[in-house]
């Protein structure tokens, strides 16, 4: 099978969907399947260096969320489309180059799927728009695209249902973002548990919702952890000013964004990985701190309560005064964080990237089967977007 990735961001611009991009892109590969990503070019970066597959288009450095501007059109490599003989057009963002995904996909009488990676309202902040408008133009437009596309992918149960809530009427599979289990599989030393390494990893932004996490650390100071954050983003040095204020500098340590290899060595030495986000679709390094035998607490929401098993794999709590609780249980109680060690470990098996990409393929070969093309017609309301 032949299948086009549009993505509006990749890397080496480091985030969830360029890992989920990738891990699909490779596992589908192994499987003998070619697959072709097109994505913004970032400049020239003498350490960093494509894979094959992966075509590049010239981009306006004005950046939204960390995210370069492709016009449609604006470079002969997205003329290439007719010529590739695709099977499959899967978008993984609704706007410039998804909208020119979607004309070709409508021209061609190709079938596409959009899979929905982001809550993007949560996001508005960085657009300079007023907020009220800012959400509801995003709503609209996301439920617009969402409705012209062939199938949605959704990462999770309960994102699903929030579609569906939302107005979207094309059909909706679930499909999560897998992990290389086998790869956090390292079996940390005596040495690495020394200290009990409370973990976070991701961006350091105001949708993250991290300063709930300092506050509940600095009323903890009393026990004994040191935390690490993981990450960057562009309230890292707000966050790093907290801390200080605090007194707090020598316990709670920024470290910027990790190397794959570093992050699972980190990983593996963690005691508790702590999560506070409420803007996930799925929040992947969960899953990855899983598989490393890390305990997840986490506030419950969206996206992150499919994947931690409450009472088994870690706690989801309800509030910060539930948040605070467990972790005081989890740092004083050693054997039920042992037990919810070794649960989390094999639980986290289930999402194995092996299991989503061959559940992928089947869902592309199931809508290819019943794929009835519209008339070229459509193509020509792509670019109706509200």
């Amino acid at each position: 099978m032949r299948i086009a990735f549009f993505t509006e961001n990749y890397f080496p611009m480091v985030s969830g969907v360029s890992t989920s991009i990738k891990l699909f892109k490779e596992e589908l590969e192994a499987g003998g399947h070619e697959v072709l990503v097109f994505a913004p070019s970032y400049g020239k970066s003498s350490d960093f260096k494509d894979e094959a597959g992966v075509i590049r288009l010239p981009a306006l450095p004005i950046r939204i969320h960390q995210t370069p501007i492709v016009f449609p059109g604006s470079s002969w490599k997205q003329f290439m489309v007719p010529h590739l003989k695709l099977d499959i057009i899967h978008v993984h963002h609704p706007f410039f180059l998804g909208r020119t995904a979607l004309f070709w996909a409508r021209l061609l009488k190709i079938p596409i799927v959009y899979t929905f990676h982001t809550l993007y309202e949560a996001y508005v902040h960085y657009a300079p728009f007023k907020r009220d408008i800012a959400v509801a133009f995003i709503k609209r437009y996301v439920r617009k695209f969402a409705n012209q596309v062939d199938l949605v992918i959704s990462p999770s149960f309960s994102i699903k249902g929030y579609l569906e809530r939302r107005g979207i009427k094309s059909p909706i599979a679930v499909i999560p973002t897998g992990i290389k289990w086998e790869e956090f599989q390292r079996k940390p030393s005596p040495s690495d548990r020394k200290e009990k390494i409370l973990m976070f990893v991701g961006r350091l932004g105001e949708e993250k919702n991290v300063p709930f996490l300092l506050n509940i650390l600095f009323k903890i100071r009393n026990k004994d952890w040191k935390a690490i954050f993981v990450g960057d983003g562009p309230d890292r040095e707000k966050f790093v000013r907290m801390v200080k204020d605090a007194n707090m500098g020598n316990r709670i340590l920024f470290l910027g964004m990790l190397t794959p290899r570093k992050l699972r060595e980190l990983y593996a030495r963690a005691y508790l990985f702590l999560f506070s986000s409420f803007t996930e679709t799925q929040g992947l390094v969960i899953l990855e701190a899983m598989a490393s035998g890390v305990p997840v607490l986490a506030m419950k929401a969206p996206g992150v309560s499919d994947f931690v098993h409450s009472g088994y794999t870690g706690f989801l709590a309800n509030s910060e005064k539930d948040f605070y609780e467990k972790l005081v249980l989890l740092l004083e109680n050693e054997d039920l964080h042992a037990e919810m060690s070794f649960t989390a470990r094999k639980w986290a098996k289930l999402w194995d990237i092996s299991l989503m990409a061959s559940k992928l393929l089947y869902t592309y070969e199931k809508l290819r089967e019943a794929f009835s093309p519209p008339s070229r017609l459509k193509a020509l309301s792509t670019f109706v977007f509200l």
